[in-house]
């Protein structure tokens, strides 16, 4: 089984559909199978769903075995570390890459469960050199990135969301006991949307694989009077193209020494094999740039927008290392039509219209991936994930 199923659907499940159903009225779903006893059964389903939906296989189908969970692979609790504070505490399959979440937990007021509801998650790192964080995902899609935590353990996590509430340990967490006896699973297709549902969506103009995007009204697009890039409001502006159908698989032959033509042929082309085959969007990371005081790690990340627009964004945020991009550089990237770091997320970024014709699109990366090589000076291979 390729990893990128089982990354697809322990993302799809902890990120992207668990914070949405919850906050779509199912928290007492979640909180009286943890007093049943039966949560892990429950989120084993919710697993299931999910899994079929990103193999593509029919309600019901049998998945590939290291698809295949049962109820011990997972853990729902619920523990009350302060008074009037509840937490709902999530663990999975073990992890196996970047990104996916060793537990979650779902924090709120008693008095207010449904407005009060926040939900965090701890992440494992992109690279062994790199920590653990904690991701807070928002009502609307998007994630916080709260910085990195000791380590990914139940009790750890418990703490730093207790602290996130605003509560001080007035007392040790303690599970609710189970009480005996089977009680009938919640109908988990109809929590996701219904019996035979789409695979869970990623949040509109939010995340891929953690990492956070901002909206597209947060950017120039590209053929603004503001931006320097491609022109995009030349004959036939107005008009929507049709982006190409393109199928196989995401792959890269091209690396980070590549002139910013190829990569931006290379990446246009797995953009439009991940939006055929039901996708969002794609990040190319580079394992060590050199174009900061020391060695470090950035990215080059987009996702497509429901209208059809392509959200483009370089890493800006290198604070965990103590470091930044000088701003004597970023004339070169606002020449390529990014724009600087603002509010609470700090990447360089723009958005191509979806006026915009595949020559279009490819001047834009290009000039993208000219600044990246240029300010970033990135080494090495391409990695790549998607979702």
């Amino acid at each position: 089984m390729s990893e990128s199923l089982f990354h697809d659907t322990h993302y799809g499940l902890f990120h992207v559909a668990l914070p949405r159903v919850l906050r779509d009225g199912s928290l007492d779903e979640f909180l009286d199978a943890s007093q049943a006893g039966d949560g892990g059964e429950m989120l084993a389903e919710f697993w299931r769903v999910i899994a079929r939906q990103v193999v593509g296989t029919a309600p019901g189908g049998r998945l590939p075995a290291d698809l295949e969970v049962d109820s011990d692979d997972f853990s729902l609790g619920v523990s009350r570390p302060a008074s009037g504070l509840t937490l709902l505490v999530m663990t999975g399959p073990q992890v196996r890459g970047p990104l996916e979440a060793a537990c979650v937990v779902a924090g709120f007021r008693d008095g207010s469960p449904s407005d009060s509801l926040r939900y965090f998650t701890c992440e494992a790192p992109v690279s062994v050199d790199q920590p653990w964080m904690v991701g807070e995902w928002l009502g609307d899609g998007s994630r916080r990135n709260l910085g990195p935590i000791e380590n990914p353990s139940v009790d750890v996590m418990r703490g730093f969301v207790t602290r996130q509430m605003g509560a001080g340990q007035e007392r040790r967490g303690s599970e609710f006991p189970n009480r005996a006896g089977v009680r009938e699973i919640p109908n988990v297709e109809a929590l996701l949307g219904g019996a035979g549902g789409t695979r869970p969506p990623a949040p509109a103009a939010s995340t891929v694989g953690g990492i956070p995007f901002r909206g597209a009204g947060d950017f120039p697009r590209a053929g603004d009077p503001s931006v320097m890039g491609a022109a995009l409001d030349g004959p036939g502006a107005g008009v929507t193209p049709s982006i190409p159908s393109v199928s196989g698989p995401v792959s890269f032959s091209v690396s980070w020494s590549s002139g910013a033509g190829e990569l931006a042929s290379a990446a246009l082309t797995n953009l439009y094999r991940i939006r055929t085959a039901g996708g969002r969007a794609l990040v190319m990371s580079a394992k060590k740039t050199k174009g900061l005081a020391k060695k470090t790690s950035s990215y080059v990340q987009f996702m497509w927008n429901d209208d059809s627009s392509l959200i483009v964004e370089i890493q800006g945020d290198y604070s965990y290392w103590g470091l930044s991009v000088p701003s004597e550089s970023w004339p070169y990237l606002e020449s390529r039509g990014l724009t600087v770091p603002t509010g609470g997320v700090g990447n360089f970024g723009l958005v191509v219209p979806a006026t915009a014709s595949h020559e279009d699109r490819l001047s834009v990366l290009k000039g993208a991936f000219e600044a990246f090589q240029v300010v970033l000076q990135p080494q090495g291979r391409i990695a790549e994930s998607h979702f």
